[in-house]
C-alpha cells in the first residue's frame, strides 16, 4: 500500500467516524448494516405516518363534537326541548312514544314517564313555548285508580282543548263545619297518588263566593291545610260586595258626569 491509499484510507475512516457521531449511523458500514437501516428507516416513516393519521382522526373528532354542542345551543335558543324541561319540571325520567313535527321541527308530542309507563300525555311545541297535560292527565289518572267510599263527593270537570285534556276537580262546600271532612278527604287522594302528585292540580273546595285551595305545595300537613281553608272560607264570607246596585238617578247622574251618592 502506498502513500496515497494510506491517506485515502484514513480519510475514509475519518468520514466515517464523523457521521457516526453526527448522525449516529455508519453510512460507510457493509451493505448488510445499509439494510438495516433502510427497514428502521421504513418502520419509524411508518410509525410516524400512523401517529399523524391518528392525530387528524382526533382533531375531526373533536371539531364535531364542538360544532354539534354549538348547534345545540343554538337549537336551543330557537325550540324548546319537551323532553328535558319536562323531566326538569317534574323531577321524572320522560320518553317519547310518538311525535308528529313538520319540517321547522313545531308540532305535537307523546310521552310517557319511565316511573309509570301506563301514563301517556301530550305537549305542543312551538318554537319556544310549549303546551302539555302532564299534571292533569296524573291526576285523572290515579283519581281513576282510586278506591274510597266517599270518591263520589269529588266532582270532575273535564274538557278538551287542542287535544290537551283540562282536568278539575272540586267539593261543594255549604258552610264551616264541612270543611274539615272535605280537606281530609282530598288529602288521602293526594297520599294515593303519591310523589305524582303536583301542587298545580287543580282540586279545590267551592263555595258559594269563590274557591279554596286547601293544598298549595308539596309539603302537605293536613291539619295546617284544613286551618288555613276554615281561614280562608271566613275571609271569603265577610268579602264585601264589590256591585253597587244603581237606581235610575245614579244612571242619569253617571250619564251626566256627576259623582253616585
Amino acid at each position: 500500500m502506498d502513500k496515497k491509499d494510506k491517506e485515502e484510507l484514513e480519510e475514509w475512516k475519518n468520514k466515517s467516524i464523523n457521521y457516526i457521531d453526527t448522525y449516529g449511523i455508519d453510512i460507510f458500514a457493509p451493505k448488510k448494516n445499509t439494510k438495516i437501516t433502510s427497514r428502521l428507516f421504513k418502520l419509524l416513516y411508518r410509525i410516524t405516518k400512523i401517529v399523524l393519521i391518528m392525530f387528524a382522526i382526533a382533531i375531526v373528532v373533536l371539531t364535531f363534537i364542538i360544532l354539534s354542542m354549538k348547534w345545540k345551543e343554538c337549537y336551543s335558543q330557537v325550540h324548546i326541548d319537551p323532553v328535558e324541561t319536562l323531566s326538569n319540571m317534574y323531577n321524572k325520567n320522560v320518553k317519547v312514544k310518538h311525535k308528529l313535527l313538520d319540517e321547522n321541527r313545531n308540532g305535537k308530542y307523546i310521552l310517557t314517564v319511565k316511573q309509570n309507563k301506563e301514563i301517556h300525555f301530550n305537549a305542543i311545541v312551538e318554537w319556544t313555548s310549549m303546551k302539555n297535560d302532564y299534571s292533569d292527565r296524573c291526576q285523572k289518572y290515579y283519581f281513576d285508580k282510586w278506591e274510597n267510599e266517599n270518591k263520589e263527593k269529588i266532582i270532575v270537570k273535564e274538557s278538551y282543548e287542542d287535544n290537551l285534556l283540562i282536568y278539575s276537580q272540586f267539593i261543594d262546600i255549604k258552610d264551616e263545619k264541612e270543611i274539615e271532612n272535605a280537606v281530609k278527604l282530598i288529602y288521602e287522594f293526594i297520599k294515593f297518588a303519591g310523589d305524582f302528585y303536583f301542587p298545580d292540580w287543580d282540586i279545590y273546595l267551592n263555595t258559594a263566593k269563590g274557591k279554596i285551595y286547601p293544598f298549595n305545595s308539596i309539603n302537605i300537613n293536613m291539619q295546617e291545610s284544613i286551618d288555613n281553608a276554615k281561614r280562608m272560607y271566613v275571609e271569603i264570607q265577610n268579602k264585601k260586595e264589590n256591585t253597587i246596585e244603581k237606581t235610575e238617578n245614579d244612571f242619569i247622574k253617571e250619564f251626566l258626569g256627576m259623582p253616585i251618592t
